[in-house]
C-alpha cells in the first residue's frame, strides 16, 4: 500500500494493518508520509508546528487552505518574519523610524535619502556626502554641505570676453563682481554685481572697456548655504566686499525642478541628482563619474640630492603627472607665469635648465587620468596655487 510495515505499526498513530492494504496510516495529503511523521501534514508549505505554535495566530496544519498570515507569501508566517512585506526593510525599522512606514506594504518605505539602507532618523549622514549631519548645511544634498570656499585661482579672460574659473567643491552657482576703473584713477576694490548666480564655470561680458579703462573681476561661490569669500589680495589680505553684493533668485536653468543652488549638474536634466563618486558632481556632468577624485600630490614637490631631478609623492589614484614651471626674479614679486613643461609617468622629472643670474624657478605638479586632473596644491599661506589649464607641451 506504500507505506513500510513498521510505519504502520510502530512509528503511526493510530496503526494500520501492514497485511491489509485497504488499512493505511492517517496521511492528509496523501505524500506515503504519515501524519504523525510528516511536519506539513497539509502540503501547504508551512510546518505543522508553526502552523499551531510558532504563527499568531495559529492555523489548521490538516487544512491546505488554511494558512499562517503571510503578507508577503513567502512562507514565512508574519510573526516569525522580519520583514513582513519583503520591501528590503526590517519590520522594527519601518515602525521606528521618524516618519514611521508600514511593515505590512512594501510601497510605503522609511524616508532614506541616500539609500543606504538606514532611515534619515537613524542615520548620522543622510545625504553620504562624508560630512555628518550636526556639520552639515544642506544635509539631504550631497552637493552641499559646508559654506563655499574661496573659488580656486586662477580666473582667465579669452579675447572674446570669456571670464573663466575653476570648480568649487561645495557649490553649484556663481556671484561675479566687476570693476571698471577709469584712466588716471587710483586703485580701489570699487566692485558691483556683474551677474549673479552663473550656473557654470564660465560667464561671457559682453561689455568692453572704453579706451584708457581697465575692468577687473572677482567670482564668489554661492549655494543654499550662502556666499563663499572673495578671495586674497597679494599681500593676502581679503578683499573687500562690495557694497553691491549679487542676488539672485530660485533659479532652476535646466527646468529639472531642482534649484541650481542645490542641483550638481545645473546645466543638465537629472532630476535624480545621481553622483557615484559623491564628488559634487553629477554622473551626467562628470568626466569620472565612478572614480574616486585626484588627491594630488601637496606640497610634496622637491629636488633630490641631484638638483636636476624634481620628485613628488604618488597620487594612488593617477596615471601620470603634469609639471608646470614658472620663472621669476630674486627680490621681484611673484608672478605666476607657469607654462607645461612635462607630463610624467613616474614621480619624478628632470629639468637641466640652469637659472639666469638673480632667476628663480618655481614648479608645480598636478595629478591626472583619462578623465580628470588634480589641483596644483596650496601655496604656503593655504591659498590654492594659480590654475593654468591642460598641460599643452610644445
Amino acid at each position: 500500500d506504500g507505506y513500510l510495515d513498521e510505519d504502520e505499526t510502530t512509528n503511526c498513530s493510530p496503526p494500520s494493518d501492514p497485511l491489509n492494504a485497504a488499512s493505511t496510516p492517517v496521511d492528509t495529503d496523501g505524500d506515503f508520509l504519515c501524519d504523525t511523521l510528516d511536519p506539513d501534514d497539509d502540503a501547504d508549505g508551512y510546518s505543522d508546528i508553526d502552523e499551531t505554535i510558532n504563527c499568531t495566530p495559529p492555523s489548521n496544519p490538516l487544512d491546505a487552505g488554511s494558512t499562517p498570515v503571510d503578507t508577503d507569501g513567502d512562507l514565512e508566517c508574519n510573526t516569525l518574519d522580519l520583514d513582513d512585506d519583503n520591501d528590503g526593510w526590517p519590520d522594527d525599522e519601518e515602525t521606528t523610524c521618524v516618519p514611521s512606514s508600514d511593515p505590512l506594504d512594501p510601497a510605503s518605505v522609511p524616508v532614506d535619502t541616500d539609500g543606504d539602507n538606514f532611515c534619515d532618523s537613524q542615520d548620522v549622514d543622510d545625504d553620504n556626502d562624508g560630512v555628518l549631519d550636526l556639520d552639515d548645511c544642506s544635509p539631504l544634498n550631497s552637493s552641499v554641505a559646508l559654506s563655499p570656499a574661496e573659488v580656486p585661482l586662477f580666473l582667465t579672460l579669452d579675447p572674446a570676453g570669456t571670464l573663466s574659473w575653476p570648480l568649487e567643491r561645495w557649490s553649484n552657482s556663481f556671484n561675479v563682481y566687476r570693476m571698471v576703473l577709469a584712466a588716471g584713477v587710483p586703485f580701489s576694490y570699487d566692485f558691483d554685481c556683474a551677474i549673479a548666480h552663473v550656473p557654470d564655470s564660465q560667464w561671457t561680458d559682453v561689455d568692453s572697456p572704453g579706451l584708457g579703462e581697465l575692468q577687473a573681476y572677482v567670482v564668489s561661490a554661492v549655494s543654499v548655504c550662502g556666499e563663499g569669500v572673495l578671495g586674497f589680495d597679494s599681500q593676502g589680505m581679503p578683499i573687500p566686499t562690495p557694497i553691491s553684493v549679487c542676488v539672485g533668485g530660485d533659479n532652476d536653468t535646466d527646468l529639472d525642478l531642482v534649484s541650481d543652488l542645490d542641483d550638481n549638474c545645473p546645466l543638465t536634466p537629472n532630476p535624480g541628482q545621481e553622483d557615484q563618486d559623491v564628488d559634487g558632481q553629477g554622473d551626467l556632468c562628470d568626466a569620472c563619474p565612478s572614480q574616486a577624485p585626484l588627491a594630488g600630490v601637496g606640497s610634496s614637490v622637491a629636488f633630490l640630492a641631484d638638483p636636476e631631478t624634481l620628485s613628488w609623492a604618488a597620487d594612488p589614484e593617477a596615471d601620470g603627472y603634469e609639471v608646470f614651471r614658472a620663472r621669476g626674479h630674486s627680490g621681484a614679486p611673484f608672478v605666476p607665469n607657469y607654462s607645461c613643461f612635462d607630463q610624467a609617468g613616474v614621480t619624478t622629472s628632470v629639468d637641466a635648465t640652469v637659472p639666469g643670474t638673480g632667476e628663480v624657478l618655481y614648479y608645480v605638479v598636478r595629478s591626472r587620468k583619462a578623465c580628470d586632473t588634480s589641483g596644483p596644491g596650496l601655496d604656503a599661506q593655504g591659498n590654492p596655487r594659480p590654475f593654468r589649464g591642460a598641460c599643452m607641451l610644445p
